[in-house]
C-alpha cells in the first residue's frame, strides 16, 4: 500500500484521480493523504490518518473513544495512557515543532496503540 497526497483534481500523470463524487463521500478533497491499493484490475483509494496536528491535545481527541487494537475495549479517558517521543516517521506537532511516535496504552491489557494502528482501525 501506498501513501499519497491528493495534489490536484486532474493530474498529467493520473488523470483517472479526478476527486470524484465517491472521493467526496469519504472525505478526500486537494491536500488529503490518500493510501492508494492495488488489487489486480482493481484500486483502492481510502483517505490516510493525517501527518500533522496543531498539539497533543488535538491528538488525544482523536484517540479518546476509539477501540484498542488488542483487545476491542474504548480508549477511554481513566483507561488509556497516552504516551509519544520523537521519531522520523511519527507524526509532526506544530505547536512543538517535532515529529513525534503517539501510542496509547490500553489499561485494560497493556497493549501499546499506535496512533497510526488506532487511525486505521476506526
Amino acid at each position: 500500500m501506498k501513501t499519497s497526497r491528493v495534489v490536484a483534481a486532474n493530474q498529467r500523470k493520473y488523470p483517472q484521480l479526478l476527486i470524484s463524487k465517491e472521493l467526496r463521500e469519504i472525505g478526500v478533497n486537494i491536500g488529503d493523504l490518500v493510501e492508494v491499493e492495488v488489487k489486480g484490475n482493481e484500486v483502492i483509494i481510502r483517505k490516510a490518518s493525517r501527518d500533522e496536528y496543531e498539539s497533543l491535545d488535538e491528538v488525544i481527541k482523536e484517540i479518546i473513544d476509539k477501540r484498542c487494537v488488542n483487545c476491542g475495549e474504548r480508549l477511554k479517558l481513566g483507561f488509556v495512557e497516552i504516551g509519544f517521543y520523537e521519531h522520523d516517521g511519527g507524526w509532526f506537532i506544530k505547536s512543538l515543532n517535532k515529529k513525534l511516535w503517539i501510542y496509547a496504552k490500553c489499561l485494560h491489557c497493556g497493549y501499546e496503540n499506535s496512533l497510526h494502528k488506532i487511525l486505521r482501525r476506526s
